[in-house]
């Protein structure tokens, strides 16, 4: 699982490099488990280069440990990006690793609503949810 999340995380990084996401479909059973670090799901539309530079910006920050400046990158993605999906999923799952397991569960489902059916950022955002409701024993 740890080879295929670091897989995803390279694809990811080159297509956000370019500054264009493509749609794809869902897997058949979305990746289960948490610490999703770095699953930039697809949305169905194009992230702006302003927005996927904040994404990955925000990602380096959380593998240095610096929680607090991640939030804060991602707070500015929201403003450039308030309708795309992947920075709420970011922010769901930095959420999430900070133990604020309502606010991870809210962001999942901010993501959710904004994800395209079939989607893999729907499945993405899924995965987000349940993994917060499970840490809150729901």
């Amino acid at each position: 699982m740890r080879t295929c999340l670091l897989a995803a995380l390279a694809a990811i990084s080159l297509t956000a490099c370019a500054g264009t996401f493509k749609q794809q479909e869902a897997p058949a059973s979305p990746t289960t488990g948490s610490g999703g670090a770095g699953r930039v799901p697809d949305a169905g539309r194009s992230l702006s280069p302003a927005g996927a530079a904040l994404i990955e910006e925000s990602q380096r920050q959380r593998r240095a440990g610096q929680t607090a400046q991640a939030s804060a990158t991602l707070e500015r993605a929201l403003r450039i990006e308030p309708e795309h999906p992947a920075v709420w999923q970011e922010l769901g799952q930095l959420r999430l690793e900070e133990g604020n397991f309502a606010q991870a569960e809210q962001m999942g489902r901010k993501a959710l609503s904004l994800s395209p059916a079939g989607s893999l950022a729907q499945s993405y955002a899924q995965q987000l949810i349940a993994d917060a409701q499970r840490a809150q024993q729901r």
